[in-house]
């Protein structure tokens, strides 16, 4: 299980396929509110010329019309590295 589970997620009979939890208000806040990063990775290498991310776009919009979340995006084309991809992922 993930890290932010520990304490607001429990699971009755973790030992059977199909079992009941039990969540504590931050959990299922948790769970009711998505948190979503999508990350558009560039290359140069391989692609030395600049390109519109189109598909990322299309993502996030349908993303934020269904999720009750947060969405947010990152072009590392920008100037963005793993770094900063790192610090921005949910956790």
């Amino acid at each position: 299980m993930a890290a932010w589970t520990a304490g607001h997620l429990t699971v009755v009979d973790p030992d059977s396929w199909l079992s009941a939890a039990q969540l504590t208000p931050e959990g299922q806040r948790r769970l009711l509110r998505p948190r979503l990063l999508l990350a558009s990775l560039y290359h140069p290498e391989h692609f030395p010329l600049p390109r519109f991310p189109l598909a990322i776009s299309d993502l996030a919009r349908a993303a934020r019309s269904t999720l009750v979340g947060q969405v947010e995006l990152m072009d590392m084309q920008l100037g963005s590295g793993v770094d900063q991809l790192q610090a921005l992922a949910p956790r």
